[in-house]
């Protein structure tokens, strides 16, 4: 009777540990419905078009010195880390490089630049905690016109926010690794 009862346990605990499993992997869909998270992925978008216009605003030769340093410290919000490997944009070869390193490089850049999204695809991928956002960009600096194709992860999680004395779980966005 022990042994059938034991056996019984074991059974019941083991699938309970897969159908937990399952949902750590596939923790977005579990949370929330096509329609929602198709209006996440539309905020994404609305994230990635706030880089590349910070981005123009740092190249800009008259933007003051804390008003570069604002824009640096938005975009670092705008990522999951400040070491997240993102493309060169002032190259057409998608030079990989850190955030920290593009953004040196944009507050020494100095020339008129101006970034725009012109084609993107909303992914049906979803990981247990990201998705690829891809689109095309076009990059015009002094009169020269590159095009690239652009795939970025943009990582969806949950964190606990505080808010007086209770806490919450709340769901946010952050941009990832470009290729």
């Amino acid at each position: 009777m022990k042994k059938i009862l034991l056996l019984t346990v074991f059974v019941f605990a083991a699938a309970c540990y897969g159908q937990n499993a399952e949902s750590r992997n596939n923790a977005i869909k579990a949370n929330f419905s096509q329609a929602a998270l198709g209006a996440w992925q539309q905020h994404s978008l609305d994230k990635v078009r706030d880089y590349f216009q910070y981005l123009e605003l740092l190249a800009n030769e008259t933007s003051s010195e804390p008003l570069k340093a604002q824009l640096k410290e938005s975009i670092y919000t705008l990522f999951e880390a400040r070491n997240t490997m993102v493309i060169d944009i002032t190259s057409a070869d998608k030079t990989p490089m850190t955030l920290e390193n593009l953004l040196e490089k944009m507050d020494k850049f100095k020339r008129p630049l101006k970034i725009s999204i012109k084609k993107k695809r909303l992914s049906s991928y979803f990981s247990d905690n990201y998705w690829m956002n891809i689109y095309t960009i076009e990059i015009t600096v002094d009169n020269n016109t590159m095009i690239n194709d652009v795939s970025q992860k943009i990582y969806f999680l949950p964190q606990i926010k505080d808010f007086g004395g209770k806490s919450k779980e709340v769901w946010s966005l952050k941009l990832g690794e470009m290729e």
